[in-house]
């Protein structure tokens, strides 16, 4: 390795690069040549902040997990305060894995072991990973809870949860089989061509909005609307 290599941009580097083919080929069909490559580096760099093939992967894993993390953060603080906001926000998060490619990747990376293709290289859960989760779906809970009101049964939460979380995750996914597997598909369909991120954020958004407003009916027998605030940006 050169001296070059044993500085923080070039670990960085790696990691962005490690991300892009992990997800994108998957921990087989990913050869380490072709990361160092795309990193401007070299192997025995990879040797030397990660160990091997295996190490690298779990670090790129690790790294993702981080950047999907990070972008959850600032809506956390919301849930109690305005849980109509805390809603938009988390919407407008997880559309982020469509329209930032490092988020997409990371989404990717993560479905893939759920698929399992890199079943066996995701580690065991232990109980600060138990934690963490827990409090995430705790936050879900609890702000979809103060949206239902008097509607807030555990039924109606994971069927609000579901379909929110379906209709951010779906296209994606979609887009991802259309281009990548289905190729004879004459026009594959694009999320990012055809919509932006903001139109399809206050789609879903007030998708979800209309459905709270027929359970909270459902519930009390009587009409009633939400008032829930509009965001244009």
């Amino acid at each position: 390795m050169t001296p070059k290599d044993d500085r923080p941009e070039v670990r960085q580097r790696l990691l962005d690069a490690g991300l892009k083919f992990f997800a994108n080929r998957g921990f087989g069909n990913t050869k380490i040549r072709d990361i160092s490559e795309e990193a401007g580096s070299n192997i025995a760099a990879i040797n030397y902040y990660f160990g091997d093939k295996l190490g690298f992967y779990q670090a790129v894993r690790t790294y993702a997990l981080k950047l999907c993390e990070e972008k959850t953060a600032h809506f956390r603080s919301m849930v109690e305060t305005d849980p109509w906001k805390a809603l938009y926000s988390h919407i407008d998060t997880m559309l982020s894995a469509t329209f930032d490619h490092k988020l997409y990747q990371s989404n990717l990376l993560l479905m893939r072991e759920l698929l399992g293709s890199n079943q066996s290289l995701r580690p065991q859960w232990n109980e600060e990973d138990e934690r963490r989760h827990r409090q995430y779906m705790e936050r879900i809970s609890a702000m979809l809870s103060a949206l239902l009101q008097e509607a807030a049964t555990p039924m109606n939460i994971n069927m609000l949860r579901y379909t929110y979380h379906s209709l951010c995750m779906f296209l994606p996914i979609q887009t991802f089989f259309e281009k990548t597997i289905r190729k004879d598909v004459a026009n594959p369909f694009c999320v990012t061509d055809s919509l932006n991120q903001k139109n399809l954020r206050n789609y879903i958004y007030q998708t979800i909005k209309r459905t709270v407003d027929v359970m909270r009916q459902q519930s009390n027998g009587k009409e009633s609307l939400v008032d829930t605030p509009k965001f244009e940006n």
